[in-house]
């Protein structure tokens, strides 16, 4: 396993914190990232994290572009963007 120096903490679509640890941490959340949020800097995070993964870059390579990608994403840091939608919310239109 390719482990991170240091841990990036995200917020996933599930609205909890995830530490990404290694690589395959990274290419796991990327895996579960919503299709209809998937960019071109999602698939160059992809592309970093497996080429790391298949030993042709450095690891912090696959971090700093994982980092970069939920920087941009505004998932890291502890905040939940407003795009995401906490479980059980109330939705218009929708009796309870």
């Amino acid at each position: 396993m390719k482990t991170f120096e240091i841990p990036v903490v995200v917020i996933g679509a599930d609205v909890r914190e995830h530490a990404i640890a290694s690589v395959e941490d990274a290419i796991r959340f990327l895996e579960t990232w919503p299709v209809y949020r998937r960019n071109v800097l999602y698939e160059a995070a992809k592309r970093l994290c497996h080429s790391a993964h298949d030993g042709l870059c450095p690891a912090d390579a696959a971090r700093n572009a994982f980092a970069k990608w939920a920087k941009l994403e505004q998932i890291s840091g502890g905040a939940v963007p407003a795009w995401i939608k906490p479980q059980g919310a109330e939705q218009p239109g929708i009796a309870a």
